[in-house]
């Protein structure tokens, strides 16, 4: 067991249940319910509503799987950076109102957090805090402020999608952006696929692609290259990038998900040939 992950027996079931005052609207209150953020997803329980169900192992499938694109969003062919600072607006999301149901485990005490600034410990204040700053900016600069991140193991090709990062892009780097989140992110992913990457923890890769663009990586987009992030060495990195200028927004598994991964290469391209969808039959 690699220091600093959380062992799959600590048991922590997050509820989400979204009941939102639309500031941007006046009075209008919409009222939404959705998954919980669940892992292992062998251990941990889902709730949707009033109903729970256990979840249940998989079958993996690579990003040339027809199906692929069900676990799309919406996307877009340029990963272009604006000059001006984004840090405004809000939007509902499914990661408000977390609550924490087990309250018998000390998650936080598991961690490695001697070299980890308080805001970016893994727990659900910060989280649900990094999702809601990633709501702000996104709601006011769109695809020019994310980036979605996947991660490998060292040594394999497999890409894991975990999630999207966003920043204010006048003041901070894309760089900046993950190496400041970095503990949140890995942890995070070493929980969302605890088979692939939870004995790994501490030697993930983190590489990011435009912001969402997985449609175009699902489809091996041939102008699509992701980029490796490099760890930071800078322990005051916390002090140079405030916490409110990134946001971070963690894959969540719904319905049976299988969850999204890649297989690329080195340099972060597609290793497989482009998926050309068959041309339909004029009338």
């Amino acid at each position: 067991m690699k220091t600093g992950f959380i062992p799959q027996t600590t048991a922590m079931i997050l509820l989400l249940s979204l009941n939102i005052q639309n500031n941007l609207s006046g009075n209008n209150k919409v009222m939404v319910s959705s998954l919980a953020f669940t892992h292992p997803t062998q251990i941990y329980s889902i709730r949707k509503g009033q109903s729970t169900s256990k979840t249940s192992s998989t079958e993996q499938h690579h990003s040339d799987s027809s199906n692929s694109s069900k676990n799309s969003r919406s996307h877009s062919s340029g990963g272009s950076v604006s000059d001006s600072s984004t840090c405004l607006g809000a939007r509902q999301s499914k990661w408000d109102n977390l609550v924490d149901e087990d309250e018998e485990e000390e998650v936080i005490s598991k961690q490695n957090t001697e070299s980890v600034p308080t805001d970016m410990i893994y727990d659900m204040t910060n989280m649900h805090r990094q999702n809601k700053n990633f709501q702000m900016m996104t709601q006011v600069g769109g695809d020019d402020t994310i980036n979605d991140l996947y991660i490998r193991e060292p040594n394999t090709q497999v890409f894991w999608f975990v999630g999207k990062v966003s920043r204010c892009t006048g003041t901070v780097s894309l760089e900046q952006a993950v190496q400041r989140q970095w503990h949140l992110i890995e942890q995070h992913a070493s929980r969302l696929r605890a088979k692939e990457l939870g004995p790994h923890f501490g030697i993930l890769e983190i590489w990011t692609a435009p912001g969402n663009s997985e449609l175009d990586v699902a489809y091996n987009r041939p102008n699509v290259q992701m980029q490796k992030m490099e760890r930071s060495s800078d322990a005051t990195i916390h002090k140079t990038v405030k916490n409110s200028e990134v946001g971070f927004e963690g894959e969540l598994y719904q319905n049976g998900e299988e969850g999204f991964r890649t297989l690329r290469n080195e340099d972060g391209f597609a290793v497989k040939k482009e998926i050309v969808a068959p041309e339909q039959d004029l009338p």
